[in-house]
């Protein structure tokens, strides 16, 4: 009798060992799929690249209260007075864009040692004036500045994906179902804008506002894009 239950606690206790040992290489098969899966699909961080960048240049162009004093609100070919400072000069319908002072001023890299052979990066600063509080919507008529730094080929595929509210992420291809994944090989661009003022006080006691707008885009689709 004890030597018919010692066999059938044997029994039993093989068949837990096998159903542990089963279940053991079940979770590690699933384990191993997920993490081939994950390191095979890129995950798309230039949002966060794009933002990083556009902070760094927001933070260059206006900061405490105070423009960049390096900032020429006149065209060269336009200029009327020694001090080019925006308190101290009309304004100009002449915009001319400067392709320098984004990276003389602001500290830009924009070089990758992964992309030898292109620029992986642009951004552009425009800076118009609110000249009354009815004028905050029609703003765009009113450009005093204009700087571009970076691959300028971009400009265009951000204008269009801006104008169209569309990024060509994985959800954004979704929700709109694209037939084809021609928009997963365009830059990645995003836009900021804020209000800004000078700290000159005018003779009626008001102060010069103004909208500043900043456009970035990257593109580097190895590492963030499955194509």
């Amino acid at each position: 009798m004890k030597i018919f239950l010692i066999n059938k606690k044997n029994k039993k206790g093989n068949v837990f060992s096998m159903w542990w040992f089963v279940m053991a290489v079940l979770v590690a098969a699933v384990i191993y799929i997920m993490v081939n899966m994950f390191f095979q699909s890129p995950i798309d961080i230039r949002d966060l690249e794009v933002n990083s960048l556009i902070n760094h240049v927001a933070d260059c162009i206006y900061y405490a209260g105070q423009f960049n004093n390096n900032i020429n609100f006149l065209p060269k070919n336009s200029l009327r007075k020694e001090d080019t400072t925006l308190e101290n000069n009309p304004v100009s319908n002449e915009v001319e864009v400067d392709k320098e002072f984004l990276i003389k001023n602001c500290n830009l890299n924009l070089y990758d040692e992964n992309y030898p052979k292109e620029n992986q990066y642009f951004i552009q600063v425009n800076i118009y004036e609110l000249k009354t509080a009815s004028n905050s919507l029609d703003y765009k008529d009113n450009l005093l500045v204009s700087s571009i730094a970076g691959n300028e080929i971009f400009k265009d595929y951000c204008d269009l994906q801006l104008q169209k509210n569309f990024y060509p992420s994985a959800n954004a291809l979704e929700e709109v179902k694209y037939e084809d994944n021609t928009y997963k090989t365009l830059p990645f661009c995003k836009n900021k804008k804020f209000y800004a003022f000078t700290r000159q006080i005018m003779s009626d006691n008001s102060r010069k506002e103004y909208i500043v707008e900043i456009i970035g885009g990257i593109k580097k689709l190895n590492e963030n894009v499955k194509v």
